[in-house]
């Protein structure tokens, strides 16, 4: 599985936007719309990897998602917001920007 592929996959999972996770993130919606579309990747140490882990993690915590977000990433969805949230950068992190195929299709542990 592709980067934009993990990246819609995740979105497409939680029901969010581009506009919403970006807003979230502290980055321009256009720079999520290219990530999504392949047309830019981020670097895995790069500052824009980090906003756009944490957009993510911010809205699935903000919709009440945190739960459908570690069966993706593979957290535990039973600890608060501040447990589950170093547990989901560091493996959302990696697994996205990974490019290595996933054993389960829709699973990034």
């Amino acid at each position: 599985m592709d980067f934009p592929e993990k990246i819609n996959l995740i979105m497409d999972e939680l029901g969010a936007d581009n506009v919403s996770i970006a807003r979230y993130g502290g980055f321009d919606r256009t720079s999520l719309s290219r990530f999504r579309n392949g047309k830019r990747v981020p670097g895995a140490s790069s500052r824009t990897a980090g906003m756009l882990v944490e957009g993510i993690y911010l809205y699935a915590d903000n919709e009440n998602s945190l739960e459908k977000l570690c069966s993706i990433t593979g957290g535990d969805p039973r600890g608060t917001s501040e447990e589950i949230w170093p547990i989901h950068r560091d493996s959302a992190h990696f697994a996205l920007l990974s490019y290595e195929h996933c054993e389960k299709p829709g699973v990034f542990t």
